[in-house]
């Protein structure tokens, strides 16, 4: 069955208590947008330091410093060689290959080859090598700190969007990316389906409709031909008012090359060509040049998209040469004509594939960054005509929120409005083997194009006439690209012989083999299990018999018999015959399942590129601590020696003059070393000394906050007497009048004599301090502090308020009390009631 989702309004509810955060992340050639799913936020997009809300898919290094974002971005002219955007493009990919070189016209960056794996890695200017999935694993890392840092905990899961086209090692090295950056895959969800998801939560569909989600990135554009629908998922007709919407893949296209960084590629070499023709020279070899053009192109296609003209401005693009031109959008669009109908053409192969017409379609949906270009859009259009294209979608955003809203769909905790989807796959997957007892290969597509992803989805396929070990391999039929290796994994099946005999054993006529393969949730090729399988016929046992049964059987045993005796000329009953049923058994086949063609990182690599990570990581932050105890300690020797240098400063009112002496040499001979010796110190060191110059600093604040705080503490505890005073004469009048009644006083004798020993107490003790307090100067070492007389203070008026709080105690009346009270004089009050009001009013004042 087709997993199910719940989408409220672009809301998903969380239900449950226990840590169920996790990062969506939709990973752009050029730009990363990330959403937090996490309890008691909205969903929505997670802003960067900045406050934006994308990232630049970018990489660098300024030194030995890692930059992100727009950082790293801004860098390229400054560090080019050292400086990794358009990462996207190398996952998977091979080394040298068509893709490496295209790479190499995006970026001045190096690309070298792996020589264990024949990868792509990248070179920096120091010599060092990183691997592509390192690299990536970086930029997810620094998402997953802003993650944590908002979420304030830690988020070690999460979903990624990835193109339909993605083969299996695209998708397993972005696996091993995000295991490298320490988060566990919940799933790759392809991102035009993490797209239709994020169109579907507020929407309802009654009748069936189709859509083209058309995304237009940077690197590569795809058409994803989406089917929705609303059924009652108790009937299947559309009646009930919790309908299940359904998602369904029906085909898609696309162009793995034709996207926004190839506009940019020809408008740089149009520049280029410009520049170097205008002013003879040539600057092809200049990497720093060759970023400026680069970023120059970005930025006057951006302008170009909104406007008809566009100025280019380089200045001292080559020593003093400065380069200044126009470009109209025609002469753009002229040099890039021929990609035309490669924007256009994915529609077509997804309308082919799903044996649609563009008369089936009620829209198409353009997202992705180069759908804003406006020949883009004239393509779409041409073919699709002006009314069908939709712009309703958030172009940037659409994709991680849908892919937010998946990953809440494999958490239990999270509460969902009912909806479900189906993705499927890009290229028909074959399986070869040899036939037993000859070397004739077989091969038949297991897996065509367009099959259904998800373990619910897994086929069987059974082997009638195998008897010994053999081993199936699963490839690729056809592929796009001739470059990537079909051949995918090989599954070897061992003791085949062993779990047929058995089977026979237990009386199975024809074992055979059954293999169980498919496509995972995230798009991977698996052969998951192998068992020996036949059908067993077997004797039904009859149930046993009850009491009751017992009972019936031997009232009818009874009867038979006297029927026998009467009637001896009668056959004698028949047993009744046995019943049978066949039942399916199994016997286990041992697996062994071994990678092809480009293997995964091994857990020992994953290992070591975590562990390489954790120490530059490890670095960054002993440099950021370094430098804010720098920062602390001088910004405080600083306010010290303005403190020293300022007459009329209060701190030499405070300071004695051995303690400004000490404090004078300490503070000339830690400025010293911190000019001589403070950049190569360490943080503890740094801290340390801060701590002993706030250690000799702290008896002169001490007194200075004592002389600010103390007056208005005084104050407060003389007040606290004066009020206890009068809540214990009013107290004891009560008492008295109370006795003389023949009523229960309020209070015992005890309550109120501990009220009078606290205020007793606090009063001698504050006459004793007061007069000892008088006898000392500012620089003197306070003995009347403010801790403690607010403790006093704060204890006399707990002991007060404990008795206001208590209820007066009620005489016990009589009948005739009653009659007497029942029409009391409306101008006298009694002794109670008076008192009552009068410790109401010194509880206020207290």
């Amino acid at each position: 069955m087709p997993r199910s989702i719940s989408l409220v309004a672009s809301l998903v509810l969380f239900t449950l208590t226990s840590n169920a955060a996790f990062l969506a992340i939709d990973y752009g050639s050029e730009w990363t947008k990330a959403s937090l799913m996490t309890p008691g936020r909205k969903i929505d997009i997670l802003l960067n330091t900045d406050s934006k809300r994308k990232v630049h898919s970018t990489v660098s290094w300024n030194k030995e410093d890692r930059l992100f974002g727009s950082d790293a971005f801004n860098s390229a002219a400054r560090f080019p060689l050292d400086t990794f955007p358009y990462l996207k493009t190398l996952v998977g990919a091979r080394c040298p290959s068509s893709q490496s070189s295209y790479y190499s016209q995006l970026s001045r960056a190096q690309v070298v080859e792996d020589a264990k794996r024949g990868m792509c890695s990248l070179k920096r200017a120091d010599g060092s090598i990183w691997s592509v999935e390192e690299l990536i694993a970086m930029e997810f890392t620094y998402m997953k700190g802003l993650a944590e840092a908002e979420a304030k905990e830690k988020v070690s899961e999460a979903v990624v969007t990835v193109p339909p086209f993605y083969t299996q090692f695209e998708r397993q090295s972005v696996l091993d990316a995000l295991e490298i950056a320490g988060l566990r895959p919940i799933a790759l969800i392809n991102d035009g389906l993490a797209v239709a998801i994020n169109y579907a939560t507020t929407r309802t569909f009654k009748d069936q409709e189709y859509h083209i989600i058309y995304d237009a990135g940077a690197s590569s554009t795809t058409a994803t031909l989406v089917s929705f629908s609303s059924q009652s998922p108790s009937t299947g007709k559309k009646s009930s008012s919790k309908d299940v919407t359904t998602i369904e893949v029906k085909s898609f296209g696309f162009d793995s090359k034709a996207g926004g960084a190839d506009l940019d590629r020809r408008l740089r070499d149009y520049l280029l060509e410009r520049l170097q023709s205008k002013h003879q020279l040539s600057l092809t070899d200049n990497d720093r040049a060759m970023a400026r053009v680069w970023k120059e192109a970005q930025r006057v296609k951006g302008v170009l998209s909104a406007n008809a003209d566009s100025t280019i401005r380089l200045e001292s693009i080559s020593g003093d040469i400065d380069f200044k031109d126009t470009i109209s959008r025609a002469t753009f669009e002229g040099m890039a004509k021929d990609l035309l109908p490669r924007f256009s053409q994915p529609i077509t192969d997804a309308l082919n594939a799903a044996n649609l017409k563009l008369t089936d379609i009620k829209s198409v949906i353009l997202v992705g960054g180069a759908s804003r270009t406006p020949m883009v859009q004239s393509a779409v259009k041409a073919l699709a005509g002006d009314s069908k294209v939709a712009l309703g979608v958030n172009a940037d955003e659409a994709a991680v929120l849908g892919a937010a809203f998946y990953g809440a769909t494999t958490k239990t905790s999270w509460r969902t409005k009912p909806m479900r989807f189906l993705d499927v796959n890009a290229y028909d997957m074959q399986m070869k083997y040899l036939k037993e007892g000859s070397n004739k290969q077989l091969t038949s597509v297991v897996l065509p194009s367009m099959s259904k992803l998800g373990r619910q989805n897994f086929k069987l396929l059974t082997f009638p006439k195998r008897t010994q070990d053999f081993e199936v391999e699963l490839e690729y039929k056809s592929l796009p690209n001739s470059e990537i290796p079909k051949a995918v994994v090989q599954a070897k099946l061992s003791g085949v012989a062993g779990a047929l005999a058995n089977l026979t054993s237990q009386g199975v006529q024809t074992p055979q083999v059954r293999v169980s393969f498919g496509y995972s949730d995230s798009g991977l090729a698996v052969v998951e299990d192998a068992v020996a399988v036949g059908e067993l016929t077997r004797v039904v046992e009859p149930p046993k018999s009850t009491s009751a049964n017992k009972k019936a059987k031997s009232t009818e045993s009874q009867t038979t018999t006297s029927t026998t005796e009467s009637q001896p000329s009668t056959t004698a009953a028949s047993e009744e015959a046995p019943k049978y049923e066949t039942v399916a058994v199994t016997a286990p086949i041992e697996l062994q399942i071994t990678p092809l063609s480009i293997s995964p990182l091994s857990t020992t690599e994953k290992r070591a590129s975590q562990s390489r990570l954790a120490e530059i990581a490890a670095r960054e932050t002993a440099k950021v601590q370094r430098e804010q105890a720098y920062n602390l300690l001088e910004g405080f020797l600083y306010r010290l020696r303005d403190l020293f240098e300022d007459d009329s400063s209060a701190f030499h009112e405070f300071a004695q003059p051995d303690e400004q002496t000490r404090l004078s040499d300490k503070l000339a001979t830690t400025m010293t070393w911190l000019h001589d010796k403070g950049d190569e110190a360490s943080a503890d060191v740094l801290f340390a000394k801060r701590a002993e110059l706030e250690t000799m600093e702290q008896p002169i604040i001490t007194r200075y906050k004592e002389a600010s705080t103390g007056p208005k503490a005084l104050s407060d505890l003389q007040k606290a007497h004066a009020l206890a005073r009068a809540f214990l004469t009013e107290a004891n009048v009560n008492q008295t009048a109370a006795i003389e009644a023949g009523e229960t006083p309020r209070f015992t004798e005890d309550d109120l004599k501990t009220v009078d020993r606290l205020v007793t107490e606090s009063e001698n003790w504050l006459r004793e301090r007061t007069q000892q307090q008088k006898k000392l100067t500012k620089r003197q070492d306070p003995v009347l502090k403010t801790a403690e007389m607010e403790s006093k203070g704060l204890a006399i008026q707990k002991s007060v308020q404990g008795l206001q709080r208590r209820k007066p105690i009620r005489p016990k009346t009589t009948s005739s009390t009653k009659s007497a009270t029942a029409t009391p004089t409306p101008t006298t009050e009694s002794a109670e009631s008076q008192s009552t009001d009068k410790e109401n009013r010194s509880r206020e004042e207290l």
